[in-house]
């Protein structure tokens, strides 16, 4: 897909914010016409706390992402005790008020328990699949899950024990225990750096080539300084290509100076 779909996205949520009488429709509405999911990361406490953020995001936003909750070192803080409650506090308001629930993340590196490091490679091996399966059984309700978040720069702990084939381990865990769910490769400056691109588009290969159940690919977009749109529209379609979708699973610009051109 033409990234210039994305753009006239980005000028819609301008759009909307700055009209009068869009305002009253809220994001949510005006997105969902456009055929796209508009949706925010937050956490438990915020929307416990604050009663105008919750009160916005329950009108603005179709879709939740639990920025910190679902993530190893905050849901296994010691191993084989589960800790979902942030989480569920997550899911319930999304029930509550009708919206999609986006699961991040499962697995990455800067969030794996100080606990791993102590284990053997087998019991690694079971502890990520262990981690991976119960979290995505505890919550059904989630159709797409980032499996595994950054790789590009390494995997810490369980890539020490399995080299690179942990992320095939994680991939392949979460399928067996959601076979429709969108699995997702997720990863950060896929919209600035040439390089990265590049070793992305090489990681899916030999992980396709593995059979590895990759149906999407993350980007992590944050506009920061003057973003060329056309090698970022050449990525998309060559992971388009090969049969994977493309998600926008963060979008920020830094500045008004920041542009896509």
């Amino acid at each position: 897909m033409k990234l210039e779909h994305y753009c006239k996205y980005i000028v819609l949520l301008v759009f909307v914010l700055c009209s009068v009488s869009s305002v009253n429709a809220g994001l949510r509405n005006e997105t969902s016409r456009q055929g796209i999911t508009y949706g925010c990361e937050t956490t438990s406490r915020e929307l416990s706390t604050d009663g105008a953020f919750a009160a916005a995001v329950a009108r603005e936003c179709g879709s939740l992402t639990p920025g910190t909750e679902l993530k190893m070192d905050r849901t296994q803080v010691i191993q084989g005790q589960w800790n979902f409650s942030g989480a569920q506090a997550i899911a319930n308001f999304a029930n509550q008020h009708g919206q999609a629930l986006y699961g991040h993340t499962l697995v990455r590196a800067k969030n794996i328990p100080g606990w791993v490091s102590t284990l053997s490679p087998a019991q690694r091996q079971t502890a990520l699949i262990a981690h991976v399966q119960r979290t995505v059984t505890a919550f059904p309700q989630i159709r797409a899950w980032d499996v595994v978040t950054e790789a590009l720069d390494g995997g810490g702990a369980w890539e020490a024990t399995m080299g690179e084939t942990y992320i095939d381990v994680a991939f392949r865990a979460a399928r067996q225990v959601c076979g429709s769910c969108d699995l997702v490769l997720n990863d950060y400056n896929l919209e600035t750096s040439a390089s990265r691109r590049n070793a992305m588009l090489a990681l899916l290969t030999r992980l396709r080539n593995r059979g590895v159940p990759v149906t999407a690919v993350g980007l992590e977009f944050h506009i920061s300084g003057t973003i060329n749109v056309e090698p970022v529209e050449d990525f998309i379609d060559r992971v388009n290509g090969m049969g994977i979708k493309v998600f926008f699973t963060e979008l920020d610009v830094g500045s008004a100076n920041d542009a896509l051109v």
